[in-house]
């Protein structure tokens, strides 16, 4: 009887303790926030300007090409998450 009501007693606490171990409180809160990766950008000049008279419909134009350039992008900083604070309400 003795070994019986022990092991009751023991069980009922078991079932309750979980509920009754967390006595915390919240000390911050916080919320994530992505960053996009950075990326310097120069630019390279493949072809120049030019001008050239051309033959078109009959007659001779002063056709005017823009120059060309490459976009060439370095990543200076990865792409990334951060914690922020935040109030907690």
């Amino acid at each position: 009887m003795n070994k019986t009501l022990m092991a009751l007693t023991l069980a009922a606490v078991s079932i309750g303790a979980p509920a009754a171990a967390w006595e915390g409180r919240t000390a911050a809160c916080f919320e994530k926030k992505y960053y996009d990766a950075q990326y310097t950008v120069r630019h390279e000049l493949v072809k120049p300007q030019k001008q050239q008279y051309e033959h078109r419909n009959g007659r001779i134009e002063l056709i005017v090409y823009p120059p060309v350039f490459r976009e060439i992008r370095t990543q200076t900083f990865p792409a990334h998450y951060v914690m922020e604070p935040i109030s907690c309400k």
